[in-house]
């Protein structure tokens, strides 16, 4: 008689990475339906945005870099939990607001603020689109939704600065780091540059900038920041945050 030599255990064991990889490349077939959205994943992750790419069942197709699970927002058998039953329900709720068919595309889209138990301020979620499935069958629609955690500065690429305005990756570092309040002195600290050859590399970002003030290149960065939908603008003054110069 012979001897099977794997065990149910290691059966098991090897089975699980296996269906891992199905149901992955089940969920990239999914995404793939919706290549208009996905590929927003991307461009939202250049402006240190999180988002995710959802289905009509509520399922996560994609995720960009951006999106830190945790914290009172998790993802739990392909869709979004949070810790307390009544958060899942608002959650609920709010997909299935998103995700009606019946919901005119260019209805006033809602934002729901979730708690998180760190006490920080709450996650913003927000949709910013709704598409159809490039072809037919199970998954006819999706949604990108936002994930926004307003604790975080504006995130501001230090490559368009460089594009838009001629500074070097040194200037674009320098402009970046100012932009979220330190001062000159945290800066060339944190760049482990000198103080003085950061007021000149900050002369020089005036003259690239036609900027005369420290205060007025920050005013002027602000409106380059990610662009942040008007709902959830209006969410982030509830919550007491301010919101990007520009904006309105």
């Amino acid at each position: 008689m012979t001897m099977d030599p794997f065990t149910d255990a290691t059966v098991a064991a090897a089975d699980t990475p296996l269906d891992r990889c199905d149901d992955a490349y089940v969920m990239n077939a999914r995404a793939a339906r919706f290549s208009g959205l996905a590929g927003q994943l991307s461009v939202y992750a250049s402006v240190g945005r999180g988002a995710l790419l959802i289905d009509d069942r509520a399922r996560v197709l994609a995720a960009n870099a951006c999106v830190h699970f945790g914290d009172g927002l998790q993802l739990v058998d392909g869709r979004l939990f949070a810790p307390q039953a009544a958060d899942r329900r608002r959650i609920q709720q709010f997909l299935g607001t998103l995700l009606d068919p019946e919901r005119p595309r260019r209805e006033f889209a809602p934002t729901l603020m979730l708690p998180r138990p760190s006490g920080l301020r709450p996650w913003l979620l927000a949709t910013v689109e709704r598409a159809a499935a490039a072809r037919g069958g199970e998954g006819q629609t999706a949604i990108l939704l936002l994930i926004i955690d307003v604790e975080a500065p504006p995130s501001l690429p230090g490559g368009l600065l460089m594009q838009v305005f001629g500074l070097t990756f040194t200037e674009a570092q320098l402009a970046r780091q100012l932009a979220t309040g330190k001062s000159l002195q945290e800066v060339s600290a944190q760049l482990r540059i000198s103080a003085g050859h950061a007021r000149q590399r900050l002369k020089m970002i005036f003259a690239k900038t036609a900027t005369c003030r420290q205060g007025e290149l920050i005013a002027l960065l602000a409106k380059l920041a990610q662009p942040v939908p008007p709902t959830v603008r209006a969410s982030m003054r509830k919550v007491g945050c301010p919101t990007p110069t520009g904006t309105d």
